[in-house]
């Protein structure tokens, strides 16, 4: 039903909002700025409960409201908190390459789970293979939409155990950035 697909949508947000401000989190108290996600965090929790108030309190939204709540919180502590990484470790990120290439892949990742798990869900296999069966075929989407968009870096590959010879594999095919 459609209030169901709305509570996953406000999660997915969350979930998404909230992964990226763990490591931004970190790396403003690494510059010495460990204050600015307390205080960010705290409105943040304040603008919850002022849009769970408000969104909840309206019987067509009602519980709906709750995820929607959360995500504005998340949302909001990690543009604010990105915002400030950029101010004061005076570092902008491109948006392009940190950003908007891999939401591309990520689009292609889950397109392809949601594809894969309808395709195979049909088949004799027990639930767990199929679900299994898609996580990996998604992945593997994930990290050919990231080569063919060139979003992976040499210093990336590097990073990984034999990551000379990977590197070299890949600038070969033309997926190091």
């Amino acid at each position: 039903d459609m209030s169901e697909k709305l509570l996953h949508l406000g999660d997915g947000f969350t979930a998404a909002f909230a992964g990226l401000t763990v490591p931004i989190t970190s790396m403003l108290q690494a510059i010495g700025r460990q204050n600015i996600p307390v205080r960010n965090m705290t409105i943040g929790v304040i603008l919850k409960i002022i849009v769970n108030f408000i969104l909840v309190g309206i019987p067509s939204v009602n519980v709906i409201g709750a995820p929607v709540g959360t995500a504005v919180c998340y949302g909001f502590i990690f543009l604010s908190n990105l915002f400030c990484l950029c101010k004061y470790s005076r570092v902008r990120p491109s948006l392009r390459k940190t950003l908007i290439k891999p939401l591309i892949a990520a689009i292609f990742c889950g397109g392809a789970a949601w594809a894969s798990y309808g395709l195979i869900s049909r088949s004799p296999l027990p639930g767990r293979l199929v679900t299994l069966l898609a996580i990996l075929i998604a992945g593997l989407v994930y990290i050919v939409s990231l080569g063919l968009l060139r979003t992976i870096t040499r210093d990336d590959v590097m990073m990984l155990p034999k990551g000379e010879k990977i590197a070299q594999v890949l600038e070969k095919i033309g997926w190091i950035g």
